[in-house]
């Protein structure tokens, strides 16, 4: 049995010149709560977690998640950052992953 693994291109509006964007994708569930991304860009991820989280930290909107699991539900957040500092963490977009054939 061959496996597949899949992937999402996802892209957001963009907020103006200056300003950076990073995304993650929570592998079946949302984030949990306590998941926080502090002004100065630090990350606390609560002890427990049990599922993947993609982080993709390239500074353009457009991000590329690679070797996705097929039929499975993902959850995309965007954090702005405009200089030394990181905005709050976006609403979350639910994506389904379907394989195409």
């Amino acid at each position: 049995m061959i496996g597949i693994a899949l992937q999402i291109i996802a892209d957001c509006l963009s907020f103006g010149k200056g300003v950076g964007y990073f995304a993650m994708l929570s592998e079946g569930m949302q984030l949990p709560i306590g998941f926080t991304i502090a002004a100065n860009g630090q990350v606390c991820i609560p002890e427990g977690i049990t599922h993947r989280i993609f982080v993709n930290v390239t500074q353009s909107r457009r991000k590329l998640f690679n070797n996705l699991k097929p039929g499975t539900t993902y959850y995309l957040y965007y954090v702005l950052m405009v200089g030394d500092t990181v905005g709050l963490i976006s609403d979350c977009v639910p994506i389904s992953s379907t394989a195409v054939l």
